[in-house]
């Protein structure tokens, strides 16, 4: 797993609907946005939304937290090995597909690895569309 300091303070965050994405949206809520008061949720280290925080549910828990909940638990185990087996193995990814691995119960190995390419896929694309529509923004 990369280094996971930096985001150590970082808290887990949801956005439960984000229309034409069929996902409530889960990631890392940075600890200073980058627009004042706005939340900037993470998807990864370079793409975020910046969003007003009533469209954004902050958790109380932090990644230090998850990662040690999701290292004691074996969906959280197979989660990130199925992200170390894809070379994926890094703090935003582990956040999204583990929460969704137990938002829908799904535990055995194959499904993991097949939720992982699912969500990775998905939220790929996402990011993509973000990070299109942040530079547009932008320039």
């Amino acid at each position: 797993m990369q280094d996971l300091n930096p985001y150590q303070d970082w808290r887990i965050a949801l956005i439960p609907h984000i229309p034409g994405f069929p996902l409530p949206v889960v990631g890392l809520a940075a600890p200073t946005p980058r627009w004042s008061g706005m939340v900037s949720l993470h998807l990864t280290r370079d793409v975020a939304l910046h969003l007003p925080p009533s469209e954004v549910v902050v958790q109380e828990t932090n990644f230090a937290d998850f990662i040690q909940l999701a290292q004691q638990s074996a969906v959280g185990q197979a989660v990130a090995a199925s992200l170390a087996d894809s070379g994926n193995d890094n703090p935003f990814d582990l956040v999204a597909v583990t929460s969704y691995c137990l938002s829908k119960g799904i535990s055995q190995a194959a499904d993991v690895e097949r939720a992982t390419r699912l969500i990775l896929e998905a939220y790929r694309e996402l990011a993509r569309q973000i990070d299109a529509q942040n530079r547009a923004r932008l320039h």
